[in-house]
């Protein structure tokens, strides 16, 4: 099994930073090739509708993990989409399954909190990140995220505030902690936490 963020064109393999994590394991081939079958019986029941794939078995089977044993070390694996419908974006909407597992992992962190999110959403692994930092100050937190408002979420959530509305149009300066920074150039700002090291 291949997984990370690799895409297999010229571009993807030699001029993009990426990441590849192979696991030799029949049994995590074969929930992979089970997903997969899950996939093309979705598509063959929507018959063409776009708007009927996805549909309540799919998710169904999505929302329910599966742990494996692998060289010593456990692997849980998940599938999205795994809520009951498309979300809703609603305020008080329900965590996914998945996301929870994640907020709960997080909050049992001991000694670090340490990741990289491409287009993470909002709440995400960074908010939950900072309201873990909140609760023990001793944790190392290092993450880096693809969209600066989730950088802009954990500065906001570490500092137990609001983040505000960006005027249409206009261009404020981003605020990051150096613990949690969106994946740009260095050539706008560099993070204080960040200086001594340049």
């Amino acid at each position: 099994m291949l997984f990370g963020s690799t895409n297999w064109t010229p571009t993807g393999l030699c001029a993009q930073t990426n990441n590849t994590l192979i696991v030799d394991d029949p049994k995590l081939a074969n929930r992979y090739l089970d997903y997969w079958k899950q996939l093309v019986a979705d598509t063959k029941a929507a018959g063409g509708v776009a708007k009927a794939l996805q549909g309540e078995k799919l998710r169904t089977w999505d929302a329910t993990s599966k742990s494996f044993k692998v060289g010593g070390d456990s692997i849980e694996s998940w599938f999205s989409p795994n809520t009951p419908k498309a979300r809703s974006n609603k305020k008080n909407e329900k965590r996914p399954a998945d996301m929870e597992a994640l907020v709960q992992r997080i909050n049992g962190a001991k000694h670090a909190i340490l990741f990289l999110a491409f287009y993470p959403g909002s709440p995400c692994i960074a908010n939950w990140a900072a309201q873990a930092l909140r609760q023990n100050k001793d944790l190392f937190v290092r993450g880096c995220v693809t969209n600066v408002s989730a950088a802009e979420g954990f500065y906001y959530e570490l500092k137990g505030t609001t983040q505000p509305k960006k005027p249409k149009g206009q261009k404020t300066p981003v605020k990051e902690d150096p613990r949690v920074i969106a994946a740009e150039a260095l050539d706008r700002i560099i993070p204080k936490g960040w200086q001594k090291k340049f």
